[in-house]
Parts: structure tokens; C-alpha cells; sequence
């Protein structure tokens, strides 16, 4: 376990396996600010002032719309539906088929976000070491060898490309 992960948007997991199941469920890449806790009040995530007032997040959350209508309910109620960890997205990826790749600039080429992430390729054996993702000593070989397992990636850009792993290559 790599203990405490602080993701961009200011939100603690307890570990990288807890960010990566809760990027399973939403379908989106959560990018790591810095591993162990985030700092007390860093959090920037709010709704939209006006939906939040009127109630409205909190009558669409229990209505599903967190689920089913994940583009606009990242846009107007992103605390609520805890989507704090995305971007609210523009309007060219909103009508997309597969939304955007994450730093919103792109449209994802097919679901997962397939078609985003330029050079991030991880070794095959990554995936068995992420304890040595929040590792100093070990900080600057993961961001090289295992940028995907670590959550060190950046889109560069408007370059569309794939995730890639040796099994893929």
C-alpha cells in the first residue's frame, strides 16, 4: 500500500488502490498531486452556486443523474456527485460520444479514455509495484518507468493517442 494520495483537486484517498477503484467507477483518470495527505481546506470543489442553493444537485443525485447524466452533473453539481477529481468538461467534449480526455481539451477516442495520454507507457510489472509510487527515493524511476501506475501522466497538448504497456506494443 503507498499510504495517503492528494489528487490535483485536492481530495485524500486513503491509497492508490482506493483512487483507482473510485476511478473505475466513474471512468475517469484521477491525477496525483503528491503522495500522503492533502492539506487540511485544500479541497477546491464546490456546485455551481445557483443549483446548489435551489437544492437542485441534491434532488438529481437522488434521482441518479450523478450516473446517468455524468457530463452536465460534472458541470453544475461536481461536489455533490463527488466528481471532484474532474474537470467540469467543455462544450465540444459534453456532445461527444466518449466525453473528453482528462485536462479536457480533447475528445477521447472511444470509452476508457482511449485515444489520450501521450507517452505514457508503463512496464508490465508496474502494476505490482505501486508502494513505490509514493517512495522518494524512488519518486523520479516511477514518474520514467511506471507514469501510468502512479498517475504521473499529463496530456501534452491536442495529441490524441492511446495508453500503452508492453503487453500492447
Amino acid at each position: 500500500k503507498t499510504g495517503p494520495v492528494c489528487t490535483k483537486s485536492g481530495r485524500t484517498y486513503p491509497n492508490l488502490c482506493k483512487l483507482k477503484q473510485d476511478e473505475c467507477k466513474r471512468g475517469d483518470y484521477i491525477m496525483v498531486d503528491h503522495f500522503g495527505a492533502c492539506k487540511t481546506g485544500a479541497v477546491r470543489c464546490h456546485d455551481n452556486k445557483k443549483e446548489s442553493e435551489l437544492g437542485l444537485c441534491k434532488q438529481w443525485k437522488e434521482h441518479g443523474a450523478c450516473t446517468k447524466h455524468t457530463n452536465l452533473m460534472k458541470r453544475f453539481c461536481r461536489a455533490t456527485c463527488d466528481m471532484c477529481d474532474v474537470k467540469a468538461l467543455p462544450a465540444a467534449c459534453m456532445e461527444s460520444k466518449f466525453g473528453c480526455c482528462p485536462g479536457n481539451k480533447i475528445q477521447a477516442l472511444g470509452p476508457r479514455n482511449k485515444g489520450c495520454f501521450n507517452g505514457c507507457r508503463d512496464g508490465r510489472l508496474c502494476p505490482f509495484f505501486p508502494n513505490f509510487c509514493g517512495d522518494e527515493a524512488n519518486k523520479e524511476t516511477m514518474k520514467k518507468f511506471c507514469p501510468y501506475t502512479c498517475r504521473y501522466c499529463v496530456p501534452e497538448g491536442n495529441e490524441r493517442v492511446e495508453i500503452l504497456t508492453e503487453d500492447n506494443l
